[in-house]
């Protein structure tokens, strides 16, 4: 649509405001290699690009984060399973904090740090686990 928009309005000024018959108002020919060097300078793609960003970037920004919040609690009580309380107390009190505050982010309505918060709870809460297994992996064998 935009691209059919740009035509029209390079092909008028082209032709000068010509009466669209294919000869300018001043006499000169149709040079189809105009439109080619138009779009050098132009370059529509870049437009295109940057529409397609913002409308994906609002999207993402006003949906509820649902399953980023469910995919956080899941990761905390998988490492509270390990134990990991006992052996990676500031990870996992870190991992509890932000899953905590993404869910008053997200009862406030306030989905963008909800989303944040949330997943970087479940990182912070993998990390938790990973330590906490390895700690009780290294008392078992007695390091």
């Amino acid at each position: 649509m935009a691209a059919g928009i740009l035509a029209v309005v390079a092909l008028t000024a082209y032709m000068g405001g010509a009466n669209f018959t294919g000869v300018p108002a001043w006499g000169r020919r149709f040079n189809p290699l105009f439109f080619m060097k138009l779009t050098r300078f132009i370059r529509p793609e870049k437009y295109i690009f940057a529409a397609l960003a913002a409308v994906l970037l609002s999207a993402c920004a006003t949906t509820a984060p649902v399953q980023e919040m469910s995919n956080a609690r899941q990761a905390v009580r998988a490492a509270e399973d390990v134990e990991a309380a006992r052996y990676a107390p500031v990870p996992m009190s870190r991992a509890r904090q932000l899953l905590d505050d993404a869910a008053d982010y997200f009862q406030e309505g306030n989905y963008g740090l909800a989303r944040e918060h949330a997943v970087e709870a479940r990182h912070v809460a993998y990390k938790a686990r990973k330590k906490a297994l390895s700690e009780q992996q290294h008392t078992s064998i007695g390091w």
